[in-house]
């Protein structure tokens, strides 16, 4: 490598890998042999900052964020300086390595400050050797050494006594990264304008979220004509909610134009969420009208995205998203089960005290599971009905499916299939099993397709909304499955990867 030539680079990625001590001790060896390899190669400083985590699990999703930004920020502020960066992966956690053509004492300076002044400094150990491979410590420019992140005693002192907990530890710096996310604070990587195509995923997620909303007579849920089992919203919340949508969704599809991990990208798309669902609330009044569906659909815009960043096709997306999710029901409900058991029920969510109750994973085990009951049942059906019907009206010139029936034949398929956690968060899982039994019985029936199946399915919505149960889990599943046949198509078109 040339003189004055920058480089950035990743070793593959390490999340999800359960390392040991013992690869503890050796990716500590490894790191110094590494160090003195790039101090002979550039003769200048070295700077290496990693993340103060705690444990064995030091390379995971966060902590892999937090260096990317670190390693931002040091090649904005030395600019032409830097003769090579880059972040490697391994049992120590992610690390940035960045050669710097300057004086030592100077750039010891400069990441003393970083870490006192910067909101995730507190997180960031950033050491700086000069070129004879010696570590400047904060003693040699006169500053105190750091103190704990929980108490005002000496940092080494507390990590070699271990008296603060492993959760106590985390617990601060997820609050650091997460108050510096929400807070917007000195953005790391340039202001970039939402893509063209970022804003048509939106747009189709949109579509698939408008459809599933005027599809009528669906069984308890809030239509053009009804507001089935609810009493505090109706057809016009849900517009003026779909409305907030758009420009997370539209973050979320560019959250997937990247050449991250599948794991990364989902990490960030819970912060784009969280705000997005703040806009929802502000704009329905604290009413829920579509919390679930950001969450699906913000990680199937991120999955279309991402398909048409790296030009893979369409059959990738169910890897995709179980990649992106990976570990999800172990972190968020079976980890709460063990830590808090039923005798702290009231302490979960729903969806945690569903797992603790039920078994039932939810949302959450179906996109982990890349979403089997819209691409193993739903999409496929719907598809096939519509190719059926364009046959049909070219054979015999008939009238065929119309939008709205199609739509209403799809959300049976999936209320049969899904194990609706909306349903037994308000009812029972008998109520469930009742709900699947009889979209079985309608589609057995016929469906929307004959007289008797469209009376049951009338029934239904009466019984349904004096009862108030609404499977509102299979209602964004069908807006997910209206989305993913919108983005076939779309992709279709697309002659160009993005780039």
């Amino acid at each position: 490598m040339q003189d004055g030539e920058k480089s950035e680079s990743r070793s593959g990625s390490c999340l999800g890998r359960e390392f040991t001590l013992a690869d503890l001790l050796a990716a500590r060896e490894e790191r110094l042999v590494f160090q003195s390899e790039l101090l002979a190669e550039f003769n200048s400083t070295l700077v290496v900052g990693r993340v103060n985590y705690p444990g064995l699990g030091k390379t995971n999703a966060m902590t892999l964020a937090m260096i990317e930004d670190l390693s931002g920020l040091l090649r904005q502020s030395f600019g032409s300086k830097v003769q090579k960066s880059l972040i490697r992966q391994g049992a120590e956690g992610p690390i940035v390595y960045l050669a710097v053509d300057d004086e030592a004492r100077s750039v010891k300076e400069f990441t003393v400050k970083l870490e006192m002044d910067h909101p995730l400094g507190r997180c960031w150990d950033l050491d700086v050797y000069d070129s004879r491979e010696r570590s400047l410590s904060r003693e040699d420019l006169g500053y105190p050494p750091r103190t704990c992140f929980l108490c005002d005693n000496p940092a080494h002192v507390c990590v070699r006594s271990q008296r603060h907990s492993f959760a106590e530890v985390v617990g601060f710096i997820e609050g650091k990264f997460i108050e510096y996310k929400d807070k917007g604070i000195r953005p790391i990587r340039p202001v970039r304008t939402i893509s063209s195509q970022a804003v048509d995923i939106a747009g189709l997620a949109l579509e698939g979220m408008l459809c599933e909303l005027s599809c009528s007579p669906s069984p308890g849920l809030v239509s053009r004509f009804s507001n089935g089992a609810h009493r505090d919203m109706d057809y016009f919340t849900f517009l003026t909610s779909a409305s907030a949508l758009l420009r997370p969704l539209s973050a979320c599809a560019e959250a997937g134009f990247s050449s991250a991990a599948p794991e990364v990208i989902f990490f960030r798309l819970r912060e784009i969420g969280r705000q997005g669902e703040d806009g929802m609330f502000r704009k329905t009044a604290g009413v829920n009208t579509h919390k679930g569906m950001l969450f699906l659909l913000g990680i199937c815009c991120a999955a279309a995205g991402k398909a048409l960043y790296d030009g893979a096709e369409i059959s990738s997306l169910p890897g995709m998203i179980r990649e992106m999710t990976q570990g999800l029901v172990d972190r968020e409900l079976r980890s709460k089960a063990r830590e808090f058991g039923a005798a702290r029920e009231g302490s979960l969510s729903h969806g945690e005290k569903l797992f603790l109750k039920f078994n039932i994973e939810g949302i959450r085990g179906e996109v982990e599971r890349g979403l089997p009951v819209v691409f193993e049942h739903a999409l496929g059906f719907y598809q096939a009905e519509k190719r059926q019907d364009k046959l049909d009206r070219q054979d015999s010139q008939g009238q065929g499916w119309q939008e709205n029936d199609l739509l209403l034949q799809t959300l049976l398929v999936i209320m049969q299939n899904c194990e609706d956690s909306t349903i037994l968060h308000r009812h029972s899982l008998s109520t469930l099993k009742e709900v699947q039994a009889r979209a079985a019985y309608i589609l057995a029936l016929g469906g929307v397709k004959t007289p008797e199946g469209y009376r049951a399915i009338s029934e239904m919505d009466r019984d349904f909304s004096e009862r108030r149960i609404s499977p509102g889990g299979s209602a964004d599943l069908l807006g997910v499955t209206v989305f993913f046949d919108r983005f076939a198509n779309y992709m279709r078109s697309a002659i160009t990867k993005f780039c």
